[in-house]
């Protein structure tokens, strides 16, 4: 799995997981699966050396990969919240 995806995912958890097992993690499933989806379709793939391998000729391959997955990072938050009722833990 991408690095980027991975911490993404760590990103979603820390805003909307549970603090305990009574409380429900659903909001930060579905974030994280759209998360997932929207990763994918806009990468191409998900896994780290098929994205790299998609990069030949780029020196820093991780580079552009991490600018294009933060740049979509912050676009699935800001759906998120525009979308409410955002409900922070």
């Amino acid at each position: 799995m991408c690095g980027i995806l991975g911490g993404g995912v760590i990103l979603i958890g820390s805003l909307l997981g549970r603090v305990s097992p009574e409380i429900s993690d659903g909001q930060a499933q579905r974030l994280a699966g759209t998360w997932r989806r929207r990763f994918a379709e806009a990468m191409g793939a998900t896994k780290c050396a098929d994205l790299r391998a998609a990069l030949p000729d780029e020196p820093h391959r991780c580079l552009p990969l991490v600018r294009r997955g933060i740049s979509l990072l912050l676009d699935v938050l800001g759906d998120y919240v525009k979308e409410g009722p955002y409900t922070p833990r």
